[in-house]
């Protein structure tokens, strides 16, 4: 949470440049929060590519039962059922989970290779 997470979403789950996560109730969908995950979302990137089904499960499970959130876990055959729906159906024009997204500038940057759980990394430096 502290190396990506909070600087959008605040350590408490109040939100800052990123929605608020507490107490809120669209993350009682998980369609909805594994979609974000995967999809990214204004100045969030993507991780469907840096990210495991697992490791997807395990944040979205996170966010749904933090901060005085109670909505349950989500697996990873969930996530993956999402992945293939996201990959299905994109909007009009748009295909979701491209591989070479461009971000804004100000954008926190996804990790370039896939990270083992638990393992934290630091926002890359804007330098």
């Amino acid at each position: 949470m502290d190396a990506r997470c909070y600087a959008c979403h605040g350590q408490y789950g109040n939100g800052t440049v990123g929605p608020r996560l507490r107490e809120n109730r669209f993350v009682g969908l998980p369609d909805y929060v594994v979609g974000q995950i995967l999809v990214g979302r204004g100045v969030m990137p993507s991780f469907a590519e840096s990210l495991d089904d697992q490791q997807i499960a395990a944040v979205a499970t996170y966010i749904r039962t933090s901060w005085g959130n109670n909505f349950g876990a989500v697996s990873a055959s969930q996530v993956a059922d999402i992945r293939q729906k996201v990959k299905l159906n994109p909007p009009p024009g748009q295909p979701h989970l491209p591989p070479d997204v461009k971000q804004p500038p100000q954008a926190p940057v996804a990790p370039l290779k896939p990270m083992p759980p638990g393992q934290a990394q630091p926002p890359a430096s804007p330098h």
